[in-house]
């Protein structure tokens, strides 16, 4: 079995490429910056390198991460996020059914609620429509709030933001009001690899666990190990209405995660991701 992940220099791909790798054979690419060696540079908005790169590396199964992947930037430049999350899809959702590869398209539950969460939502539940149409061989993961370690520490995300809580030793300071559905990086692996072993096709579901949590919450839990004070304030409006469930996860005999399973195992890799980083 053949991997090829998109994205595979973002945080969470990074994540899912390294995880994949320990099983299975796994490319990745990258856009602008390259996190490490063998990684093959694409701009998935080319529908042509697209098509070329695919056919060179000819995977079984595509892993799709790139993306515009926060709702900030998304709504910061929502033209590039339509270019990137649509139209990329949409290359490719092409370049994969041209070799006859799968596609496990990484979404977000953000697109339950479009009119909440605006051009992010949008331009992922479009690339969602993008991948089930045009590829027979497909299965869409919707995440929340992605917790856990990753090779890629730098990119502006929630877990390593609590990094830099721990290594300067500053407390934190969250939102407390909105909620969110929670993911454990691990688990979407756990998940991507449990589809193929049980040659699961045509789902959509959410890959979390049961309930939703403020950031507060998530960080508090996570840096009480380290010491670290967490403060809580009142700064967005809750969106969040439990829009997901772990129903399909549960019906398609998935992995599955209790929160507080969630917080032990993201405790141990930010313990692991602290020791490396002293050596």
């Amino acid at each position: 079995m053949k991997f090829l992940v998109t994205g595979a220099n973002g945080y969470l791909g990074a994540r899912i490429h390294e995880d994949l790798g320990r099983a299975f054979e796994v490319s990745g690419t990258f856009h602008r910056v390259q996190l490490s060696d063998g990684l093959i540079q694409l701009d998935i908005t080319d529908r042509e390198a697209s098509r070329s790169v695919f056919s060179k590396v000819g995977p079984d199964v595509v892993v799709h991460a790139a993306a515009v992947p926060t709702a900030a930037l998304s709504n910061k430049d929502p033209e590039y996020a339509r270019n990137v999350n649509v139209a990329g899809a949409r290359n490719v959702a092409i370049a994969a059914e041209e070799i006859g590869a799968k596609v496990v398209y990484i979404s977000t539950t953000a697109v339950l609620a479009p009119e909440a969460y605006g051009p992010y939502a949008r331009t992922k539940l479009a690339g969602e429509k993008q991948i089930s149409a045009i590829c027979k061989r497909h299965l869409i993961l919707r995440l929340g709030l992605v917790i856990g370690g990753s090779p890629n520490t730098t990119n502006d995300r929630f877990q390593n933001r609590l990094l830099n809580n721990i290594t300067k030793g500053i407390p934190a300071v969250y939102d407390n009001q909105e909620r969110y559905e929670v993911t454990w990086a691990g688990h979407v692996s756990e998940v991507i690899a449990a589809a193929e072993a049980g040659n699961i096709s045509g789902e959509t579901m959410s890959v979390l666990v049961d309930g939703c949590r403020t950031r507060y919450q998530i960080a508090y839990d996570i840096l009480k190990d380290f010491d670290i004070k967490v403060e809580g304030v009142a700064e967005r409006k809750d969106l969040a209405g439990d829009y997901a469930t772990t129903d399909e996860l549960r019906r398609l005999g998935m992995p599955m995660h209790t929160y507080e399973d969630v917080i032990g195992h993201v405790v141990e890799e930010t313990k692991a991701q602290l020791a490396r980083a002293e050596r």
